[in-house]
């Protein structure tokens, strides 16, 4: 098979899955729904979570394969969802003449264009994104609150940043993508044995675009005129409202990073490697 067959395959399932994803975005983008399977994916890993001090199980070959492409799509993905928001933003606010009618995105113009489609794609990553609590499961690792929250929460306030058409949902999209492309990297190259010397450097990243997303946030929030879709209040549903729970959730995030990061490289982290902090920490999350 030639390389131009192989293009139009990728193509076909490209515009397959596409086409597949608007089917089912009535349903996606139904708050009941959404509620259900956020708050049941947290309440079941809850349930079936193994205790803090068993013995981790090895994955046989097969399944280690599936890990890998797992993390593989997922790096993929993220940086294909970076590529096509992250350069676009960047070039419009170099070429717009006003620039905070471009960076609240006045005219709707990066939302029609771009944000439209991939924050709602990016939105439904985050349920795929479930796939490593089961992978954590799966080894008999217990998942902690870090992971278990930070799904959970991705998935609620990436609705909400989407339902309301919020213009600081390219916060989310541009550096999460971003910084997942490396994370997801790290995780197929570690899935085969390859171990790099910067996973407390994705760590920092992390935590780091916590800290600046939420910056962003507030300043779109409070910024008078900014936040120009649907209402200016905070009413259930308006772009305000939406930033504000993402701006709220990512505090207790960020500690939570914080946290993890103190007892995985600070000086308590040799100890905790024998209560069950070892292979690869960054999954904890």
């Amino acid at each position: 098979m030639d390389t131009a067959a192989i293009m139009d395959h990728v193509l076909a399932a490209g515009k397959s899955i596409e086409a597949f994803t608007a089917q089912i975005r009535p349903i996606a983008m139904d708050q009941n729904v959404v509620l259900s399977i956020a708050i049941g994916y947290f309440i079941l890993v809850q349930l079936v979570n193994p205790p803090s001090k068993s013995q981790p199980v090895k994955l046989g070959t097969a399944v280690t394969f599936l890990v890998f492409l797992h993390n593989v799509a997922l790096c993929a993905y993220s940086a294909w969802t970076f590529y096509n928001t992250g350069p676009v933003w960047i070039q419009r606010l170099l070429d717009g003449e006003n620039f905070f009618h471009t960076f609240c995105d006045l005219d709707g113009v990066y939302w029609k264009q771009t944000l439209d489609k991939y924050a709602y794609l990016f939105y439904l990553s985050k349920y795929y994104e479930f796939i490593d609590t089961v992978i954590l499961l799966m080894k008999n690792r217990r998942v902690g609150l870090l992971q278990s929250y930070h799904h959970t929460g991705a998935v609620i306030t990436m609705f909400l940043l989407v339902e309301s058409q919020a213009t600081a949902c390219w916060i989310f999209v541009v550096f999460n993508s971003f910084i997942h492309t490396i994370m997801y990297a790290y995780y197929a190259a570690s899935t085969i044995g390859i171990h790099f010397p910067f996973k407390q450097l994705i760590t920092i990243s992390q935590i780091t675009q916590f800290l600046v997303g939420s910056c962003f946030g507030v300043f779109y929030i409070f910024c008078p005129g900014c936040a120009k879709r649907l209402d200016e209040g905070f009413s259930w549903g308006s772009e305000r409202t939406s930033i504000a729970v993402t701006v709220v959730y990512l505090i207790p995030l960020t500690y939570l990073f914080f946290d993890f990061a103190f007892r995985t490289y600070g000086k308590k982290a040799r100890s905790s490697k024998s209560n069950g902090h070892t292979g690869k920490p960054l999954k904890e999350e």
